[in-house]
């Protein structure tokens, strides 16, 4: 007879893709081309709404955007590895200063993780990386690469954690 998969898995997956398309989605500027994190609207609400679920604190100051936090939050902190903060520390950098839309979501570090490093060394990103020839390329490329952070900074096993302590569906919570 057969076992039965465990196909519990699959609300994770789902929590990281509506969280990775709330990252990209448009957010309203001010006069200096600064993204409002503040913005309370229905678009630019999605991603503190969404990082809630996924265990995150999200909050900070219009005026001071470069402070914003987004991070593990602090009573899970006991479950979150380096790799973890790392690659969460990446995905908040490309969030508060709009690199998603940029053709190079590296571009500017003079240094980046060792988990990063990892990620593009893997036998996928590096023929992922040689075959970006044009604009779509770049941007899957980029897709994917967050795609992959986000992975790293939210683990099947921080979301199956969070759902033991909640004691219910940790998606649902919110």
């Amino acid at each position: 007879m057969q076992k039965f998969r465990d196909w519990s898995q699959i609300e994770w997956i789902t929590l990281r893709a509506e969280f990775i398309n709330a990252l990209y989605l448009p957010k309203h500027t001010d006069d200096n081309g600064r993204p409002n994190l503040l913005c309370t609207c229905e678009t630019c609400s999605e991603v503190p709404r969404l990082a809630n679920r996924c265990g995150l604190d999200f909050y900070g100051d219009f005026e001071h955007f470069h402070e914003s936090v987004l991070e593990h939050m602090s009573s899970l902190e006991d479950h979150v590895t380096n790799d973890m903060r790392d690659a969460l520390l990446m995905v908040r950098t490309a969030y508060l200063f709009g690199m998603f839309e940029s053709d190079d979501i590296l571009r500017g570090y003079l240094e980046v993780p060792m988990i990063v490093g990892e990620i593009l060394s893997s036998e996928y990103f590096t023929s992922l990386s040689m075959s970006r020839t044009n604009e779509n390329a770049h941007r899957r490329f980029t897709r994917e690469l967050v795609t992959a952070l986000v992975e790293v900074a939210l683990p099947d096993s921080y979301f199956n954690w969070c759902q033991r302590r909640s004691g219910m569906t940790w998606a649902k919570t919110c």
